[in-house]
């Protein structure tokens, strides 16, 4: 999915107009701090998936950029989390349910990492 794409989505999902330009200027910042805030989500599906974990948060600097994210964060978390810092200023009773899909698709889809423990006291 292109940063494009997931801005679309997520004005589709806060029932805005097709044509709307009204979060134009800042859709790009908000995606890329995002990107950021699920990171550890992403790279644990990716995991539990069988793929090595991203090294570096990406930056998205255009339009056109591919998101090289899961389908299911891009699908399913980050356009509720997009929708979510849209509204904040807006209409707080929608940052509301925003947010509150955004949080709940993010615990849905944490998973635990499991790693060997070791004796530190032997």
């Amino acid at each position: 999915m292109t940063v494009y794409e997931l801005y679309k989505k997520a004005i589709n999902v806060m029932f805005e107009k097709p044509n709307s330009k009204v979060y134009e200027n800042y859709y790009l910042t908000h995606i890329n701090l995002l990107l950021a805030n699920v990171f550890d989500i992403n790279n644990t599906i990716r995991n539990k998936n069988g793929l090595e974990s991203l090294d570096v948060i990406p930056v998205m600097t255009n339009d056109n950029d591919e998101i090289p994210y899961e389908d299911i964060v891009l699908n399913e978390i980050l356009p509720w989390g997009l929708a979510a810092q849209f509204s904040i200023d807006d209409d707080l009773n929608k940052y509301s349910i925003y947010n509150t899909n955004f949080l709940n698709a993010c615990f849905k889809h944490e998973r635990a990492i499991i790693s060997e423990v070791s004796d530190v006291y032997g």
